[in-house]
C-alpha cells in the first residue's frame, strides 16, 4: 500500500519488513511502517539509526515492500482520513517525546486495519525495532481471556456465577470457600488476600509453585479481609483462584486450556503464556529511560501473575480476539452479554465498561462511573506490570478497536475512564475521524 502526501511528495509503504541493523548489515524481519523519499533514507524509527548501507530509492523500496507483503499474505491497512492519521501521529509523537513511549498502536474497524504504527526498540542490544509483529507482554489484558474461559464453563452449565470456591475446589477450606462466589472473584469483590501484599511473591523462583493450585494452597486459603461482595479492591489473586478452578474442573493446565479453547480456534499464533527461562521468538524486552534520556533494561517478571497477567500477544492477534468476541465465535450471545454487563463500579467480568468522553479533569479521582458529558460506551481492559503496559479498547457502537501495547517508557494508559491521558487522546482522534467518515 502507498499513500501520497500532497505537500511533501513522500510515499508511505506499509510492508512486511523491519530494517534490522546487526553486524553492519540491514535485513528485513517483520512488520513496520516506513517513510521513503527518493532523497533520504528510511530513518523513521525513533531511537534507531540506520547505516548508509540502507540507501535505496523509494521506488525500489516500494516494490520490495509490496513483494514481501504479498509473500507473507499480510492484510493491507484500510486508509484512514488524512486528518485522523495526522491526529494519531501527533498523539504518538508527543508520547514519544514526553514519556518515551515504546510500543505499537493499532486502530481498526470491523473490516479493516485503519492505522498501525510502531515506535522504539524491541531489543536495544541488537537495535531491533518494535513492529506490528513484535510480541509484547500484555499483563492484565490476560484477565479477559481467563474470564472467557470461565464463561465458557458457565455457558455449558459446569460453573454457576453464584457458585462458590467451595463448590469447585474440594481441597479449599469449606468455611472460607463458601463465602466467596465466582462472580465476586471476576469482579474483584471477594476480599481474598492480595498477593501484592506478599513480599517478593512475583519475583520468587520457588520451584514448588507450578500450578495455580500451588499458589492458592500456599498463600490464599485464609479468611477474606472483609465481607465478600461489600466492596471493590483490585486483586490479582482473584484470577489466580479462577485459574485453579479452571484447572480443577478441566484437568488441564491453564496454558493447555487457553491453547485448546481460544488460541487454536482463533488462530492466534502470536499469543501465549510467558514461562520462566522459555525463549519466545520476537518477544520485546522491557526498557525504562534514565534521567539523562538513555535507555536502561527494566526486566519485570510476569510469570507469577499466571491467569491474572502472564500472557503475551500482538496487536493483530488482539484485534482478532476482539472480533471473535463481537461475533460470538467462542461464547453464546447471552453469556457474552453477561460477561460485559457492568456493575456500579463499571466493572464487567474481566473487563471494564463505561461511558467515555474526552476532556475530564485529569487531576480528578479515578472513577469508572458513567460520564455526565456526551459520551460513547467503551469496553476496555488495561494491563500494567512495570514497563509492560497495554490497553485493549472496543467501541461497539462504532465497530472500532483501539489497541496499544508498550514495552518501555512511562506512558500512563490507565486514565481513559477519566477522559484524559494518552489512551484518551488516541480514542478522541479516532472518534473525530469516525464522525468525519460518517459525515456527522
Amino acid at each position: 500500500m502507498r499513500r501520497k502526501n500532497s505537500h511533501s511528495g513522500e510515499v508511505r509503504c506499509i510492508h512486511e519488513g523491519l530494517w534490522r541493523e546487526h553486524a553492519g548489515r540491514v535485513t528485513h524481519s517483520s512488520l513496520s511502517t516506513v517513510i521513503l523519499t527518493p532523497q533520504r533514507l528510511p530513518t523513521e524509527f525513533p531511537m534507531l539509526t540506520l547505516r548508509r548501507t540502507a540507501v535505496v530509492t523509494s521506488r525500489c523500496s516500494f516494490v520490495a515492500a509490496i513483494a514481501l507483503s504479498t509473500i507473507a499474505g499480510i492484510a493491507r491497512a484500510q486508509p484512514t482520513t488524512t486528518s485522523m492519521t495526522r491526529a494519531l501521529d501527533l498523539v504518538i509523537d508527543r508520547a514519544v517525546r514526553e514519556s518515551h513511549f515504546m510500543g505499537t498502536v493499532l486502530v481498526a474497524d470491523d473490516a479493516h486495519v485503519m492505522y498501525t504504527r510502531s515506535v522504539g526498540l524491541a531489543n536495544a542490544s541488537f537495535r531491533i525495532a518494535n513492529t506490528s509483529a513484535t510480541r509484547f507482554r500484555i499483563a492484565s489484558v490476560t484477565k479477559q481471556f481467563t474470564a472467557l474461559l470461565v464463561m465458557q464453563l458457565v455457558d455449558s452449565g459446569r460453573v454457576r456465577l453464584e457458585g462458590t470456591i467451595a463448590d469447585y475446589l474440594p481441597w479449599f477450606p469449606a468455611e472460607i470457600g463458601r463465602q466467596i462466589s465466582v462472580e465476586q472473584l471476576l469482579l474483584h469483590m471477594s476480599g481474598v488476600r492480595n498477593l501484592d501484599d506478599v513480599a517478593g511473591f512475583y519475583d520468587t523462583d520457588d520451584s514448588t509453585l507450578v500450578s495455580h493450585a500451588d499458589v492458592v494452597r500456599k498463600y490464599l486459603m485464609v479468611p477474606p479481609a472483609w465481607p465478600p461482595g461489600s466492596r471493590f479492591r483490585y486483586n490479582n489473586a482473584d484470577f489466580i483462584i479462577l485459574g485453579a478452578i479452571l484447572e480443577q474442573l478441566t484437568g488441564e493446565s491453564f496454558a493447555s486450556l487457553l491453547q485448546r479453547r481460544i488460541l487454536t480456534p482463533l488462530n492466534l499464533t502470536h499469543t501465549g503464556i510467558v514461562r520462566r527461562r522459555a525463549i519466545i521468538p520476537m518477544l520485546a524486552d522491557g526498557y525504562d529511560v534514565d534521567s539523562n534520556g538513555a535507555l536502561e533494561g527494566a526486566a519485570t517478571p510476569v510469570e507469577r501473575f499466571m491467569a491474572s497477567g502472564a500472557m503475551y500477544s500482538t496487536p493483530s492477534d488482539l484485534l482478532r480476539w476482539n472480533r471473535a468476541l463481537a461475533q460470538h465465535t467462542l461464547l453464546s450471545v447471552t453469556a457474552t452479554e453477561r460477561m460485559f454487563r457492568p456493575n456500579q463500579y463499571g466493572g464487567a467480568l474481566g473487563s471494564w465498561q463505561y461511558d467515555w468522553s474526552p476532556g475530564a479533569d485529569s487531576t480528578a479521582r479515578p472513577t469508572l462511573k458513567p460520564a455526565k458529558r456526551p459520551s460513547v460506551r467503551v469496553i476496555e481492559r488495561q494491563g500494567w506490570i512495570g514497563v509492560f503496559r497495554a490497553i485493549n479498547v472496543r467501541i461497539p457502537a462504532r465497530g472500532v478497536n483501539v489497541i496499544v501495547i508498550a514495552n518501555g517508557g512511562s506512558t500512563d494508559l490507565s486514565t481513559l475512564s477519566r477522559g484524559s491521558g494518552f489512551a484518551s487522546a488516541l480514542v478522541s482522534a479516532v472518534e473525530r475521524g469516525s464522525r468525519a467518515r460518517r459525515g456527522d
